[in-house]
C-alpha cells in the first residue's frame, strides 16, 4: 500500500501514524492523549518490536523502548513525499523487526526554494506548530530545515507532554552519485498519572494516581553517507551513523536513569 502526498494532504491529518489508517487492516491506539502504538490486524501492542519501520530506508527502531516512539519523529508531515507500507512477515528482505510488516516512510527530496510553516489548536489546551524550509544551494547542494513544538496537558491530571524537534538535511549530487550530511535533536517530557482504583475512576477517571512520576527523553542522531556508481555493475554505499538516547525518569517515586549510545 502506498500513502501518496495528494493523501496525505487530502486527509487533514496532523499525527504521521494517523496517516496510517489509509492503509487496510491498521489500527491506531492512544494512551494518556498522546499516540503509542499503530500496528497491523490489532498487534500492536506486545508485538510492535516485530514490525520494522524506516525512514527513507533507515530504521528508527529505539532498543532502548523496544519499540517505537511515534511522537518523537524527526520528521514533520510536510517532510513526507509518501509512504510504502509492506504487510506480512519480511524478515529476509528487510532484516529483523519485520515479521508484522515494513512501513518506509519517504521524505520529500528538495527540488526546489520552498517554505511552510502550520499551527493548531485542539482539546486538553492542546498546542502545535511546525515550519519546513528547503532550499536549493547551486546546482548540487540542497538543504532542509524542520521543526516541531508541540504542548498538551492531556486527558488526566499531571499529564502533561511536551516535545521540540529539530532537524537537518544537507545532500550533495553529482554525476556518479551522492553525499549527505543530516542531524535531528528530539526533546520530550511526559507526566505519567499512574493507575487508579476502580472506585476511584469511578469518582474522577481524570484524576492522577500520583503527581511526581515523569520520563524525559532526548535523542540525538548523527548521520553521514555515500552512494558512489562505480560503473553499471557496481556501486558503494557507506553509512555511519551515531546515535545517543537519555532518558532520566521517576516511577513510583523512585528516580532512575537510562543512557543507550549506537
Amino acid at each position: 500500500s502506498i500513502i501518496d502526498r495528494e493523501m496525505i494532504e487530502a486527509s487533514g491529518f496532523t499525527e504521521i501514524p494517523d496517516l496510517l489508517r489509509l492503509v487496510p487492516g491498521f489500527h491506531v491506539s492512544y494512551d494518556s492523549g498522546h499516540i503509542v502504538a499503530a500496528g497491523y490486524h490489532m498487534l500492536h501492542d506486545r508485538y510492535v518490536r516485530h514490525q520494522q519501520i524506516l525512514i527513507d530506508g533507515r530504521s528508527v527502531y529505539s532498543p532502548l523502548l523496544g519499540g517505537i516512539n511515534w511522537s518523537e519523529l524527526p520528521i514533520v508531515i510536510d517532510d513526507i513525499e509518501r509512504i510504502e507500507v509492506v504487510r506480512g512477515p519480511n524478515a529476509s528482505t528487510y532484516g529483523s523487526n519485520s515479521f508484522l510488516g515494513v512501513i518506509n516512510i519517504i521524505t520529500r527530496k528538495p527540488e526546489k526554494d520552498r517554505a511552510a510553516i502550520g499551527a493548531s489548536i485542539g482539546s486538553y489546551e492542546s498546542r502545535k506548530s511546525y515550519f519546513n524550509i528547503d532550499r536549493r544551494l547551486g546546482e548540487q547542494y540542497t538543504l532542509r530545515i524542520s521543526a516541531e513544538a508541540l504542548d498538551t496537558e492531556n486527558y488526566r491530571d499531571h499529564n502533561q507532554y511536551d516535545k521540540g524537534m529539530l532537524s537537518g538535511l544537507l545532500n550533495y549530487e553529482y554525476e556518479q552519485g551522492s553525499a549527505f550530511i543530516e542531524l535531528s535533536l528530539v526533546n520530550s517530557s511526559q507526566e505519567t498519572p499512574g493507575a487508579i482504583s476502580t472506585a476511584q475512576a469511578v469518582a474522577d477517571r481524570k484524576q492522577s494516581g500520583n503527581q511526581t512520576d515523569y520520563t524525559n527523553r532526548r535523542t540525538l542522531v548523527q548521520r553521514a553517507g555515500l552512494n558512489h556508481e562505480i560503473n553499471d555493475n557496481w556501486d558503494v554505499r557507506i553509512e555511519l551513523t551515531n546515535k545517543e538516547e537519555n532518558n532520566p525518569y521517576v516511577v513510583w517515586g523512585r528516580a532512575g536513569y537510562q543512557a543507550r549510545q549506537l
